[in-house]
């Protein structure tokens, strides 16, 4: 039969701030549910009502990390009468049941909805800690803090995502310490054998205040924008690479090698920093934090030394000295002796192509399901990684000026590299997602006709927007840069048109009917 609600919900709105408010708290006489059941989920409820009240008293109720921990909290408290009628309708089951199987059955989605609660009360309080931590920030950072908060405090992590290598070596070096920490109070594996247990104990109380210590630093090592400090150059455990010709730009990369385990990684290091390039690095080491996919580069580690000021490295994976642009500007010999699978316009060749442009794609879409917009997408920016596989890997590289996007908010248009600069941003009417897509298929234009004609091509291709008097813009020039592509890669078999056209739809005049990431991953996996 129907059983009464423990509480009826009704919603009350002052402003912008949404309250729950519970009526008939005292527990109503429910047919075989234990009253510690009862009382408990009432308790829940209590605390997370009080939960809400709480955090909008340290940000403003229209701030993104706000809205972010207001929506986690007001899903515990939709969730709680509906578990609540749940374990209501399952405990008759349990009680009353003469089939095990069926009882058995029910006692376990009862558990697994408490599971699911418990859940839900503590990434509540994660994130009501994270969102007093960030207390203070612009929003600009705050998006940032609110998509790292929904991948490693909600685990909400869009498809082709995975653990990052620097979650691993924050967790290694923690445990590392922890174990040292153990060792000195005799315990574990390290410890001296054969302690009584009153030295035992003696060990622990004198070893306190370095437990109390490790404590302390772990909540911030596992916090968003983590910048490690070694005391000096000596604890750092990466060795430069010498052998490797370093990238020189903005601020130089080396190839450097992990002392104890050596495994190769790029060093991305920042000198003489100003106060105002320190918020700028902490923004693209926040970005980083997200990239999450095998198509992107990833953050192993930031660090300082302690004896160096304004000083900041950013360790990341993997390194991969050959860019698309070597790819491109390689004469053809070189190209076929780094890449035996080559022969242009060869259906060999154009699948491996095809799937370059779609792994490529696959990056771009994980950051554009953060609304990240990666802003420089250009040749030097996309790596060619051979992890001893026949297949090379792509890696979107460089996220250093990507931001998430808000519709309308501030941006410089053309803080970006001015060949790929898409139409609009040219024009400074909008520097959006689409704007990525654009510079995307200028890449790709560039891939297709080096599959179609190798070096000499690419040539061709580069000349129709770069040869006196034109203005090296690709979107300036589009017309002779379109005519060109066109003259080149148009015609020939059904695969290859079909990824011409795909191109095309890129490069749209205009944002408002140009192609979206996800579109074009769909249409390159037709490919590949």
């Amino acid at each position: 039969m129907d059983r009464a609600p423990l509480w009826s919900v009704s919603n009350s709105y002052s402003g912008s701030s949404h309250k729950l408010k519970v009526h008939n708290m005292t527990p109503q006489p429910t047919s075989g549910l234990p009253s510690g059941i009862t009382d408990y989920l009432i308790k829940i409820l209590e605390i997370s009502q009080r939960l809400e009240g709480r955090v909008s008293s340290y940000l403003p109720s229209s701030a993104p990390l706000t809205r972010l921990a207001q929506s986690v909290v007001r899903e515990l408290l939709a969730e709680i009468p509906v578990y609540h009628q749940k374990v209501c309708n399952l405990q008759p089951r349990i009680t009353t049941s003469l089939n095990y199987d069926e009882s058995a059955g029910s006692a376990s989605e009862i558990h697994t909805i408490f599971q699911r609660i418990h859940t839900l009360i503590i990434q509540s309080l994660h994130i009501l800690n994270f969102v007093i931590e960030k207390a203070g920030q612009n929003d600009e950072d705050q998006e940032i803090d609110v998509l790292y908060a929904s991948l490693y405090i909600l685990n909400d992590c869009p498809l082709g995502g995975s653990v990052t290598a620097h979650r691993r070596v924050k967790m290694i070096r923690m445990a590392h310490e922890f174990i040292t920490i153990l060792a000195s109070a005799g315990i574990g594996p390290r410890a001296e054998p054969c302690l009584s247990p009153e030295a035992m104990r003696d060990r622990v109380s004198r070893c306190r205040l370095q437990f109390t210590s490790f404590f302390d630093r772990l909540a911030p090592q596992l916090s968003s924008r983590y910048i490690h400090t070694y005391a000096k150059d000596e604890d750092v455990p990466y060795a430069e690479d010498f052998s490797a010709r370093p990238f020189l730009g903005s601020c130089a990369v080396f190839k450097v090698r992990e002392k104890s385990t050596g495994e190769n990684f790029a060093m991305k290091r920042f000198e003489n920093i100003l106060p105002c390039q320190r918020k700028q690095i902490s923004r693209e080491l926040g970005i980083l934090e997200l990239c999450t996919h095998r198509n992107l580069i990833q953050l192993v580690e930031a660090f300082e030394v302690g004896c160096t000021t304004g000083s900041i490295s950013l360790v990341i994976a993997p390194w991969a000295p050959v860019t698309l642009t070597k790819f491109l500007t390689w004469d053809n010999d070189s190209r076929k002796m780094m890449c035996p699978w080559f022969r242009p316009n060869e259906a060999s060749t154009d699948k491996c192509i095809f799937r370059l442009m779609r792994e490529i794609t696959d990056g771009i879409q994980y950051l554009h399901s953060f609304s990240i917009k990666h802003k420089d997408i250009k040749p030097d920016n996309i790596l060619l990684y051979n992890e001893s596989t026949i297949d090379l890997i792509p890696i979107v590289a460089d996220v250093g000026i990507s931001k998430v996007y808000s519709a309308g908010a501030p941006t410089k248009y053309t803080n970006s590299t001015y060949p790929y600069l898409s139409p609009e941003q040219q024009a400074h009417r909008e520097s959006s997602l689409k704007s990525d897509i654009w510079q995307l298929g200028c890449c790709f234009s560039m891939l297709l006709v080096v599959s179609r004609g190798g070096t000499s091509a690419v040539d061709e291709l580069w000349e129709s927007f770069t040869d006196h008097p034109r203005s090296c813009n690709i979107a300036d020039e589009f017309g002779s840069f379109n005519e060109a592509l066109g003259r080149i890669y148009s015609g020939g078999t059904e695969a290859q048109q079909h990824a011409y056209g795909v191109v095309r739809s890129m490069l749209d005049l205009d944002p408002s009917s140009r192609c979206d990431a996800a579109w074009v991953q769909g249409q390159l996996g037709r490919l590949c």
